[in-house]
């Protein structure tokens, strides 16, 4: 416990602040901006990298589970739902 309270409070921000910024940049971004993003992923460092893609893994396999769909997020919820339907093994090992 005391573990997991030390972990917290060497984060530089809560998961929640992560999902607001990440909300921020998207809402604002095109395309181009999105690729240009994609790039600049690729000069981060090998473990980051990993560890970028478990992060955008959860974020599908939550929307997979999402059931507060309309006509802003289905095309996004069917796409992360046959990614998880057809992947089974998506675990990635921290390194």
């Amino acid at each position: 416990m005391a573990e997991d309270m030390e972990h917290q409070m060497n984060r530089k921000f809560s998961s929640e602040d992560m999902v607001e910024r990440l909300s921020d940049y998207v809402n604002w971004a095109n395309e181009s901006d999105m690729k240009i993003c994609g790039q600049h992923f690729l000069k981060q460092h090998k473990t980051l990298q990993q560890g970028i893609i478990r992060f955008s893994i959860a974020m599908i396999e939550a929307m997979a589970e999402n059931e507060k769909i309309d006509a802003r997020n289905l095309s996004a919820r069917n796409f992360c739902k046959e990614v998880v339907d057809k992947i089974e093994d998506r675990w990635m090992p921290m390194i």
